[in-house]
């Protein structure tokens, strides 16, 4: 069935793919989002590439509602 099943990121890419789960800012309905690591300067922070730049649906749900789960590698 379609859109049943959690993309989950991983695999050849490893740890290069994130998946963010976030809230849609007018919805509050869960998104997901698979992303290019790009950098991770410190242990608690990651770099992501944004190949739309800041209008993406994603950055801005992220920029109302920061609260969001981040996954790398396999789950």
């Amino acid at each position: 069935r379609f859109g049943s099943t959690v993309p989950t990121p991983g695999g050849s890419w490893g740890s290069r793919i994130l998946m963010l789960d976030h809230a849609g800012r007018r919805s509050g309905v869960s998104g997901y989002m698979c992303l290019e690591v790009v950098e991770r300067p410190e242990a608690d922070e990651i770099v992501v590439v944004s190949g739309f730049g800041a209008g993406v649906q994603w950055y801005q749900n992220v920029l109302v509602e920061p609260s969001c789960r981040v996954s790398i590698g396999r789950l």
